[in-house]
Formats: C-alpha cells, structure tokens, sequence
C-alpha cells in the first residue's frame, strides 16, 4: 500500500487561518469605505479568493497538526475553531475541494473530511446556543398577557447540507468502506463513522463508543487505517487508555461494541513483536510498569489469557500480573 505520509506542522505564517474575511479584506484596505461602489464586488470577489486560496493549501497539515494534539492544547482549539469557521462558507469548500484533488493524497482528505464534520457539529451548537438565547430574550421582552411567538431558528440546513457534501465526497474510500459494512445505517450515521476512522487519533474509538451506533470493532479493520504507521499507534493508545469510569453505564450497542473491541485489541497486540508490542503498551500506559494506573482502564491486557501468548508475555514482563 502507497505510503501517504501527512506533515503534522505549522508553520508561523499559518496564522492567516485565523484572521476572518472581513479582517483580511481590512487589512488590504478593500472596504466600502475604501473603494468604489462599482469596483467594490470586483476587490471583493479577489480578495476572498485569495484568502480562501492561501488557507487551502495550508489546510492539510493544519489539519493534521490540530489532529494529532490534544483536545487542550490552545494553539490547536485556535486553529480549529477558525477553520471551521471558514468550512461554513460555501465558495471555501469549492476551493478546499479543488486544493485536495490537486494534492491527491487519501489521507489528508480524509482528515479534512472529518474536520469538515467538526465543523458541522460546531455550527449547529452555535446555532442551537443562538436559538435559546433568543427565545429567553422574547420571553423577556414579551408584555404581560402577551403570546410569546416560536423563535425563528438561526440554523440554516443548507450550510449543513452543503459542507456534508463536502465531508462525504472528501472521505471517500473510507466512506466507501463504511458504506459496505454498515448496510443498515442511514448516510449521517455512516459519514459520522468515517469521520472518526479518517481522525485515526486517541479519541476515534470513544468516538465510535459515544455514537452508539450498532457496530462492532470489526470496522477498525478500515485498510488506510490498519495500514498506517504513524495514526495506528494512536488509535491502539486510544484504546488501551479508555477509563472503567468512563463507562459505567453502557448501551445494548455500546456494551456489544466494547465486547468486540476488547477481542480486537487483543488479537492485534497479540500478532506483533513482542518488542513492538513492549513499546506501544509503554507508550500508551507512560510506564514501562503502569501497574497502579492499568487498574482504572477499560480493557485489561493482562487478561488476555494463554490464548494470546505473546501479549500474556509482554504484561507480565510489565509486571501487569
């Protein structure tokens, strides 16, 4: 399989992302103010363009870089709170989408996928925090004895329609693949799995868990995925990290989804080196003896059984047992 290596940096001049339309065309000076009328539209339409241009082609490893920090980390919220804003905008999407077939690389369109649906989630929390706010200023405002008419919703479904669109068609194969084993699933359902198969990070397992959905951990199986030296790793760390407090109470589907889930991280340890498999333990445990915080994990690679010889070894090398 082609190696489709995604550079996980920013740069200082990928601060751009951050600036609005507005600011950028400010800052060049084209503002109504400005500029003439009739001219206006024309500076418009370049501006943006050229924004929206420079953003793309730093988009990918934007991406990957927010993709492969924490959810705590500042620069990375930044980063993707701006970027999403910028996904609202259709004429965006058609240059981002131009961009990624220029760069034809399946992976960092994938990570842009899934980030296109962050933005989706994103935009209508906003809208639905805006909705409630307006509906608690007409109830103060309202006169007694008045009826209180139903607040227009600030969410427009065509933004939505449109940047899923985008997600879907920028997901590709790993839409495909969750399109031919999750036949029962509606399209949201099915674009949301890709997602978090393309994030190929910590949080795309609790991810799948959240979501509820009826699947098992078969469709980690995903061959970009299962294929990839440098998310792979993450996703096993994801795994290996979930808290027993995290999932006290679980679901039909979430307890059939952690049942497969714990046979599937055996089998994969289990078919490694036994080096390999030391150093990714210790990387996702932190300790070469992670005895203490082990005991407050999810799945037990201790117990694992004789079954799984080589993984059994390991943890007892660990002093797991």
């Amino acid at each position: 399989m082609t190696n489709y290596a995604v550079i996980a940096e920013v740069i200082a001049s990928d601060i751009v992302v951050l600036q609005s339309l507005e600011s950028y065309m400010a800052s060049r000076n084209v503002t109504p103010n400005t500029v003439r009328q009739d001219e206006y539209l024309r500076f418009y339409e370049t501006c943006r363009d050229t924004f929206y241009s420079d953003i793309a082609q730093r988009t990918s490893r934007i991406v990957a870089f927010i993709n492969s920090k924490p959810e705590t980390d500042d620069q990375a919220k930044a980063l993707k709170l701006a970027l999403c804003q910028h996904m609202r905008d259709p004429i965006f999407l058609q240059i981002l989408t131009k961009q990624m077939e220029r760069e034809n690389n399946p992976v960092s369109r994938g990570l842009v996928g899934s980030m296109i649906c962050a933005a989706i989630a994103q935009y209508r929390e906003e809208m639905e925090r805006k909705d409630k706010l307006d509906a608690e200023a007409a109830k103060a405002n309202k006169k007694k004895d008045e009826k209180v008419e139903p607040v227009k919703s600030n969410l427009d479904e065509n933004v939505c329609v449109q940047m899923s669109n985008v997600a879907m068609n920028l997901l590709g194969e790993v839409y495909a693949y969750v399109d031919r084993n999750c036949v029962g699933l509606g399209v949201g359902d099915k674009i949301a799995i890709a997602a978090y198969l393309a994030m190929g990070n910590e949080l795309t397992v609790s991810s799948l868990i959240d979501s509820d959905l009826p699947i098992t951990a078969d469709i980690l199986n995903e061959p970009m995925l299962t294929h990839d030296n440098d998310r792979l790793p993450r996703v096993y760390a994801g795994i290996l990290r979930l808290q027993k407090a995290d999932y006290v109470k679980l679901s039909v589907n979430q307890t059939k989804f952690v049942e497969s889930l714990t046979k599937w991280i055996y089998d994969r340890l289990n078919s490694l080196d036994m080096n390999l498999c030391l150093q990714l333990l210790v990387y996702a445990y932190g300790s070469a003896f992670p005895a203490d915080y082990v005991k407050t994990c999810l799945i037990q690679t201790k117990d694992c059984g004789t079954q799984y010889p080589n993984l059994l070894q390991v943890t007892r090398s660990m002093k797991l047992n």
